[in-house]
């Protein structure tokens, strides 16, 4: 009979991550970032799903077709939950969709009305393939949304599953805070079994408002997700 091991290094690196996570993350102080330099280069060795990486991988990934799972049924709810928040809330708004995609958020929304929707993805391959529904009042460009300065105001700011792909995520919040109008809002989705989400969410909890937030849940894949409505 064969016998399970645990790789002594993975399980290190399991147990340092839960711990950066939960007691260090967010913090400025010397241990804090000796611990960060650890995680971070642990997780781009193991190329996890929810941390920062190159735009040679997010075209490489585009390219293949990895992402086309989100417009399947399984994701369905999570989209339509924000879709749902930004037409109740903010109606006929002006949007800026941060790591739009293939605009699979903007398929879903598009429906109930807008003044304004911008997408803003790092993929040049995601945003070629939204050409056709580009039009006076809807725009998909290509930029680091890390690096990116917003020109003009919106009535919601959507980071669906984008702002853990940051490298200082707490400080790209802050900084697309002044592209909102006044009484705007922001909508974060953070997938639940992400520890660097969770803990980058735990973190804006702390710092802004939340006006609303709704867990998702979908069976029988087991996947679930925390949709936050933050008012700044």
């Amino acid at each position: 009979m064969s016998s399970f091991r645990l790789d002594p290094k993975y399980l290190a690196f399991q147990v340092t991550q839960e711990v950066f996570y939960q007691l260090f993350y967010g913090r400025n102080d010397r241990l804090a970032r000796k611990f960060e330099s650890i995680v971070a280069a642990w997780e781009t060795r193991r190329r996890r799903s929810d941390v920062p990486v190159s735009s040679t991988i997010w075209e490489t990934e585009y390219s293949g077709e990895k992402w086309n799972f989100l417009e399947s049924i399984n994701e369905l709810s999570r989209y339509s939950v924000i879709a749902g928040y930004i037409s109740y809330l903010k109606p006929q708004a002006a949007v800026l969709d941060i790591g739009c995609g293939e605009g699979i958020l903007f398929d879903r929304y598009q429906g109930h009305g807008y003044s304004n929707y911008l997408g803003v993805d790092i993929s040049q391959v995601a945003i070629d393939r939204l050409a056709d529904r580009q039009d006076a009042k809807t725009r998909f460009i290509q930029a680091d949304a890390e690096a990116f300065e917003p020109t003009e105001l919106f009535d919601v700011i959507v980071f669906n599953e984008s702002l853990y792909y940051f490298h200082r995520p707490l400080m790209g919040m802050k900084k697309y805070c002044h592209a909102l109008k006044p009484n705007g809002l922001i909508i974060v989705s953070t997938f639940n079994t992400s520890s660097r989400g969770k803990a980058i969410l735990r973190k804006l909890k702390e710092q802004y408002r939340v006006l609303d937030e709704t867990e998702i849940s979908h069976r029988p894949s087991s996947m679930s997700w925390t949709c936050t409505v933050f008012k700044t």
